[in-house]
């Protein structure tokens, strides 16, 4: 997970050095150096220009290698991010507190301003905003249970994690100029 700077977690505070004993490694080893290696690709250029064989190349892995951990590049961008968002979800249902929980998340996005900066110019069903949502909806149903859904709050669930992943978006966009916890309070 990248993690958040100050507290040195994630796996995108270490790097991992190649070295020749590579295939010697733990296999949890090479999927951190994929998502590192992405991770620096697109701070650079857009999401929309990465492939599979360039990120794999400048890993030093072979391609194959990838499709063990990721379906294609778009899951590998956002298997990361999900498993932030899992843990800040988590923390929500915890304390039963939605600022702090959110103001984490935003917090994690804003110290990786550029690497979010490229991945929401994604468009279509595997954008950032159409992922963020689906994934908000889902971790909701899993901590409200899904024998209590209903149609009413099926479509409150969609209306809500609809605008509040493009107000996410939005703020990614605009270059995180309002202040974290003012989005929180509009959220």
């Amino acid at each position: 997970m990248l993690g958040n700077p100050s507290s040195g977690t994630g796996s995108f505070q270490k790097p991992i050095e190649r070295s020749d004993s590579m295939p010697n490694e733990p296999a949890a080893d090479y999927k951190e150096l994929i998502l590192k290696t992405l991770f620096s690709i697109l701070e650079r250029k857009s999401s929309r220009k990465v492939t599979v064989t360039e990120l794999m190349q400048e890993a030093g892995l072979n391609r194959r290698l990838f499709y063990h951990y990721f379906f294609d590049i778009d899951d590998a961008i956002y298997s990361d991010f999900k498993d932030y968002c899992l843990e800040a979800f988590q923390s929500y249902t915890r304390q039963q507190e939605w600022e702090p929980a959110f103001i984490g998340s935003a917090a994690h996005i804003k110290a990786f301003y550029r690497y979010y900066k490229n991945v929401v110019r994604m468009e279509g069903t595997n954008s950032f905003e159409a992922q963020y949502e689906r994934m908000m909806i889902d971790m909701s149903y899993s901590c409200i249970g899904t024998h209590h859904a209903n149609e009413e709050l099926d479509f409150m669930l969609r209306l809500y994690w609809h605008g509040a992943a493009h107000a996410l978006v939005n703020w990614i966009k605009n270059d995180a100029g309002v202040p974290i916890e003012t989005l929180a309070r509009y959220l």
